[in-house]
């Protein structure tokens, strides 16, 4: 998230908290995270490092778990993805604010419905193992016509790296010989995507 993200979500937190936004506690605990995902990570030891009482960290712990939680969209099976933002919806909820990479299926009937949407893979903050076998044994159990894609990179950086292209390749070589379409491989950063598809990469 960007400067002006961070700078307001300091403000809601601290109306949340009834401090002001430059109180010695709130001023701490933004300065030692630089990012959304790092401050929903903080644990309740770390919180009272930066000043604030057991009770008062119990509280902004919960304000954050709280955002995280209504962070989360429902459920979203049967949803109809026409277009990448669809599909940046449905990956949100297994990738966002997550400070590992993680790679995800999602699973399309024939009319692009979502039959499903699973974590395949999961690694460290600049990796993830992922193979052919991984992501279709799930299109293939669930009889899936078509598949998309989706990992995010934790530095908050979307592009597309040589590995996330030739992963990607491979993914599509093996699926062809299975009947099953992989319409896109979306890499989510800090709000944002880039669409393999639309970059022309596969």
């Amino acid at each position: 998230m960007n400067q002006y993200g961070m700078s307001s979500l300091k403000i809601l937190l601290s109306e949340t908290l009834r401090e002001k936004p430059d109180s010695y506690v709130i001023e701490q605990l933004f300065a030692r995270v630089s990012s959304v995902q790092e401050l929903l990570e903080l644990t309740h030891e770390e919180i009272i490092e930066c000043g604030a009482r057991p009770a008062k960290a119990k509280q902004i712990k919960s304000a954050l778990q709280l955002g995280k939680f209504l962070a989360t969209p429902p459920k979203s099976t049967g949803t109809i993805i026409r277009k990448p933002d669809d599909a940046y919806e449905v990956l949100k909820p297994h990738l966002l604010y997550q400070p590992n990479e993680r790679f995800v299926v999602i699973g399309l009937g024939t009319k692009n419905n979502v039959v499903f949407s699973e974590v395949v893979s999961s690694g460290t903050a600049n990796s993830c193992l992922v193979t052919p076998l991984l992501v279709l044994r799930p299109l293939i159990k669930r009889n899936c016509v078509a598949g998309i894609l989706g990992h995010q990179h934790p530095s908050g950086l979307p592009d597309p790296s040589p590995e996330d292209c030739s992963v990607t390749k491979n993914i599509m070589n093996a699926a062809s010989t299975c009947s099953i379409d992989i319409l896109d491989h979306l890499i989510l950063g800090d709000n944002c995507y880039v669409s393999m598809k639309e970059r022309g990469l596969m």
